[in-house]
């Protein structure tokens, strides 16, 4: 199960799940790659533990606004960060309709964090971070480029991507950006039953 808040909106804290995902990619003219991936999540969440997802994406929003401006943008640096007690993970799709300038900003900020499975235990001391690049997106080469200085990139086929490594494999397409998701919640599912039977 996964519950989605969509900005503005304010989960109480009780209500705030064990594992939480923030959509991070262009809204500003492009299309709402994020009803889509929302969908594929809802769809294929086979983990036990429901899945918290904020989604920067509002019906309402006036970009001419300056107080909803502030309000959104308040919204979106909280968010990123995750509640303290969650596992937390950043998606961020950078489709081809756009450059997205907040976008690389706030990837660039979250990529120098390092996963937090490398901390066990520490919950939030880092966010486990998913790209995706549509083909034809101009700026590829940057994102890669970042990724490959700071993380390391996993583009080795013959490597199983179980989408929870420290290295991050960039992939092309929703679907995929799904299965990295998915296997981030088993791997933490797995690893706390095992802890469990200790």
């Amino acid at each position: 199960m996964i519950n989605v808040y969509e900005a503005p909106m304010r989960p109480d804290y009780e209500d705030v799940d064990d594992m939480s995902l923030f959509l991070a990619g262009g809204i500003t003219g492009c299309p709402d790659w994020q009803s889509d991936l929302i969908g594929k999540l809802a769809a294929n969440w086979a983990v036990k533990k429901p899945l918290t997802v904020y989604n920067p994406r509002r019906k309402d929003f006036d970009i001419n606004n300056p107080d909803m401006t502030r309000e959104q943008i308040t919204w979106e640096h909280y968010y990123l960060k995750g509640e303290p007690t969650c596992r937390h993970a950043i998606s961020f799709w950078f489709c081809d309709d756009a450059i997205q300038p907040i976008t690389l900003l706030e990837f660039g900020r979250w990529i120098t964090r390092k996963s937090t499975h490398a901390n066990e235990g520490v919950f939030n001391s880092a966010v486990e971070v998913f790209v995706g690049i549509e083909p034809g997106y101009e700026r590829e080469q940057d994102v890669r480029i970042q990724l490959e200085l700071e993380r390391g990139v996993n583009n080795d086929e013959s490597e199983p991507d179980y989408g929870f490594d420290v290295e991050v494999k960039v992939v092309d397409n929703l679907d995929d950006l799904t299965n990295q998701i998915i296997g981030w919640g088993k791997y933490w599912e797995i690893n706390e039953e095992v802890t469990r039977k200790r």
